[in-house]
């Protein structure tokens, strides 16, 4: 057994170890934050929350969209609090499928989408105190989200994001609330119009077969905007869900 000798005769040992952060991050922890957004939402370094505003206090939070298409901005600058050196994990805890977050900076550059029940994780390199804007390192490099629409209509999975390219590794179709759905031959999922997969046979799912996972042929992954499932010859207004992993460019 080792003993420390000032505090043999109950002296108090004075350190400078931190169990709290002083710097420029200061008040933000290594912990988890809960937060629910109300259209575009922002974050902050500190001071008193306004409409739509979160004091951050921790490195981790666990986001609810609230609804579909929200924005979460990161926080401005605060005298010389900045999130410089900062890796921030961002948690979609949304209660149904569709609610998608896009993360910005305070400047309003898009920097990552945050799909259902997908965490993302961003390393700030550089933070400007002239407009809030950021240098983000994507750490994550594979994202995913989910969508549900009716079979028989074409159905928006990924929106148009500024200042980003899709490349779509596969998709999955499940079942919605139907028992069974059959997709036809020449359903597709097209960005901006191009090709990226093709079923090329009929999708019979069921509660027995459930699902169906299509990769993107590796000549056919295309970056653009917009990514669409187009229902060719489907018909029916049954729900399906329509799971997709792709990278940002």
């Amino acid at each position: 057994m080792a003993y420390i000798p000032a505090a043999m005769n109950g002296n108090k040992i004075q350190h400078d170890i931190k169990f709290s952060n002083d710097s420029s991050i200061s008040g933000i922890v290594s912990g988890i934050q809960s937060i629910e957004l109300g259209n575009t939402s922002t974050l902050l370094l500190g001071g008193t929350a306004g409409s739509n505003e979160f004091v951050m206090g921790c490195d981790f939070l666990a986001v609810d969209p609230g609804g579909a298409d929200r924005i979460l901005k990161l926080p401005n600058v605060l005298g010389d609090l900045t999130l410089v050196g900062r890796t921030i994990k961002i948690f979609n805890s949304a209660d149904a499928v569709g609610e998608l977050i896009t993360v910005q900076d305070f400047a309003g550059n898009a920097i990552c989408l945050v799909g259902f029940a997908d965490i993302v994780e961003i390393f700030i390199s550089t933070h400007s105190s002239a407009d809030g804007s950021v240098e983000a390192v994507l750490m994550t490099k594979t994202f995913a989200h989910t969508v549900s629409g009716q079979e028989g209509s074409a159905i928006t999975i990924l929106p148009a994001f500024t200042g980003k390219s899709y490349a779509v590794k596969y998709v999955q179709f499940t079942l919605g609330s139907a028992s069974a759905v059959t997709l036809a031959n020449d359903v597709l999922i097209t960005i901006d119009g191009v090709t990226i997969i093709t079923t090329g046979a009929t999708v019979a799912l069921s509660q027995t077969v459930p699902e169906g996972f299509y990769p993107a042929e590796a000549d056919k992954i295309s970056s653009g905007t917009t990514v669409l499932y187009a229902q060719g010859s489907t018909t029916g207004t049954d729900l399906i869900n329509i799971k997709i992993v792709y990278t940002l460019v």
